[in-house]
């Protein structure tokens, strides 16, 4: 089976599927994605993205970016690419969605992105015998924690080397309001 995303209106209302890549071609076909991001004692876990990956690769972004399944919820779907990108074993209930946001990124002259973007953000304490996060070598690259405030500066330095949605989440008003109870 090909895989697919969601496609949307703007208002987030299902309108169809469409294969993944089909789906990024040119300007894009608007569709549903998320970004999920875990704190841990004011720390925000960041990855990058592996060279595999046909937009973005070797940017860095957040805990994990993905597209929801037809009929997945959005805390479904990050517990689910938490646990096969990062060996992160997080439910579902545990992860809330904080908000969602529109926006189209051009990769090159071929690819883009046209996403409505849920924010799905939850804590996650490692678990004392943890020898390290199990990352999926062929999704990701490499992974840390990070403050946010450090992460903040750091797109503002060099913002050529993070991912189109996570500079947006970073600087957006609901997510620097709900860090605050965070860091």
């Amino acid at each position: 089976m090909k895989a697919q995303v969601v496609l949307v209106d703007q208002d987030d209302k299902e309108v169809g599927l469409m294969g993944k890549l089909k789906a990024h071609q040119g300007e894009g076909k608007l569709h549903r994605a998320i970004t999920a991001v875990l704190f841990n004692k004011g720390k925000i876990l960041i990855q990058k993205r592996s060279k595999n990956k046909p937009l973005w690769p070797m940017f860095w972004d957040g805990t994990c970016s993905t597209h929801p399944f037809e009929n997945e919820s959005y805390e479904g779907c990050g517990s689910r690419r938490l646990k096969e990108e990062m060996g992160i074993e997080i439910k579902e209930k545990d992860l809330r969605v904080l908000y969602k946001y529109y926006y189209q990124a051009k990769y090159n002259g071929e690819l883009s992105e046209h996403e409505v973007n849920a924010v799905v953000v939850g804590t996650y304490d490692p678990p004392k015998a943890d020898k390290g996060l199990e990352i999926n070598e062929y999704e990701v690259a490499e992974a840390k924690w990070v403050k946010w405030r450090d992460l903040a500066r750091e797109i503002d330095a060099s913002s050529r080397i993070y991912a189109p949605w996570l500079k947006l989440m970073i600087k957006d008003k609901r997510f620097i309001k709900y860090l605050k109870g965070k860091v």
